[in-house]
């Protein structure tokens, strides 16, 4: 679905919609709702990045598409599948009610079937344009985890490694974990 006139990311916060979308340059743009891999894949990141904020209370993590500007005029809200950013960048410590208009440290894409690859870069991009440090693009289907760093090489992690990060320090993140019993 394409709107006639561009909205503001004002606008889309008020709107419902039936599916997942994003605003993309002022336009909505359906997604597709992910399969069930990807639902626990994100769920299984989530625990790892749950069990280290234990230790790590200056961070927070929200999931679920959380959407993020990250462009305006025209405005683009886009949803990571999961994210995570220093509590000291919010106002009051505490996240807002609508969509996050700062980056986080990192955000991660989870790899669905239906990706096309110039799309999830092209995300990727606009991700690190907008100041994220890091993204992390998780590959199912060769159990990879490729982290994006602006004016870096891509940091490639898989088979038995961990994924560690300097934005997150002291995170261990073990694929063979966050793969387990994934086909």
């Amino acid at each position: 679905m394409s709107t006639a006139t561009l909205i503001t990311a004002e606008e889309f916060i008020a709107m419902s919609f039936d599916r997942p979308v994003e605003l993309v340059r002022g336009e909505i743009v359906e997604m597709t709702n992910p399969g069930y891999r990807h639902g626990n894949l994100c769920f299984r990141l989530a625990l790892i990045i749950g069990r280290w904020l234990e230790s790590h209370a200056e961070f927070d993590v929200a999931t679920n598409d959380t959407g993020v500007l990250i462009e305006v005029d025209p405005d683009t809200v886009r949803g990571p599948d999961l994210m995570i950013l220093r509590k000291s960048k919010l106002p009051g410590g505490r996240g807002p009610v609508g969509h996050l208009t700062i980056p986080p440290e990192v955000a991660v894409e989870i790899r669905s079937p239906s990706d096309r690859s110039n799309d999830v870069m092209r995300k990727v991009a606009l991700f690190l344009a907008a100041g994220v440090a890091e993204v992390w693009v998780i590959e199912p289907d060769h159990q990879r985890v490729f982290i994006h760093r602006d004016n870096e090489e891509t940091t490639v992690f898989q088979g038995s490694d961990i994924v560690t990060s300097p934005q997150l320090p002291g995170l261990e993140c073990p694929l063979a974990k966050l793969f387990e019993g994934i086909a």
